[in-house]
């Protein structure tokens, strides 16, 4: 999934798709780039350079006592189950994010990191989300297995469809309204807010994201376009140059 905003391409690929370092590949080999900004913080960033470099990779900000009980958990049984999965396809959980960096250090390409940090957003999990809605999330999978009435199967090697992805994030939506804020609505606009730091910079930039925060992304940036006034600002994001 691939949208243009000015000098801004932005690409939405799936975490455990091969397809996305397919269609990464294929970008580059299409387009130049001056600035290529990434879907995650400091921590994840870190954390998979030192995979990539063969290193001991830490996830200290996955505390609880950072993050909160609830936070961990959930942060452990997303990262099980994207484990799994990436293992069922025989590729790297993050493989598109692994891709962009791969092309940054051999091209001595800027890296800019654009998401609001992980700590942050599973603080909000544990704190901003009401019980009612996590409980919801351990037994919606299981009494899915007996209601196949709205079943719909989908490759996991490719990147979803956009009208897969729409019907996802609708659901999500109006199934867990405090999820939605937390890990997409609010993402969005910080994501949206960063990016539009390089609108109209002279610099070509490709952002390489979820392929479900691109509308939501794109949303923000036109949003931000008309009005010319930035978002709440965290300074959470950096970047990072790779020098030969």
């Amino acid at each position: 999934m691939i949208r243009h905003f000015g000098n801004i391409t932005l690409f939405g690929g799936s975490h455990v798709a091969e397809e996305s370092v397919v269609s990464l590949r294929r970008l580059f080999s299409n387009n130049s780039f001056d600035v290529v900004a990434l879907e995650l913080d400091s921590n994840r960033f870190n954390s998979l350079i030192a995979r990539m470099d063969n290193l001991d990779v830490s996830k200290s900000y996955y505390s609880p006592s950072k993050i909160g009980f609830q936070g961990f958990l959930f942060a452990r049984i997303a990262s099980f189950i994207q484990s799994k999965l990436a293992f069922r396809l025989g590729v790297q959980p993050g493989v598109e994010m692994e891709e962009a960096v791969k092309f940054a250090r051999n091209h001595n390409l800027r890296i800019a990191l654009v998401d609001v940090p992980i700590e942050e957003t599973l603080r909000r999990f544990s704190s901003d989300i009401p019980l009612s809605e996590k409980l919801k999330l351990l037994t919606d999978p299981l009494l899915s297995v007996f209601n196949r009435k709205n079943y719909r199967s989908f490759d996991l090697s490719t990147i979803p469809s956009e009208e897969l992805v729409d019907e996802a994030i609708s659901l999500i939506k109006h199934r867990y309204p405090h999820l939605f804020e937390v890990f997409i609505d609010s993402r969005n606009k910080f994501i949206a807010s960063r990016v539009f730091e390089f609108y109209n910079s002279g610099d070509n930039v490709l952002v390489v994201l979820g392929a479900g925060h691109i509308k939501g992304v794109i949303h923000y940036l036109h949003k931000l376009r008309k009005s010319r006034s930035s978002l709440p600002s965290y300074n959470f994001s950096f970047s990072v140059s790779f020098k030969n």
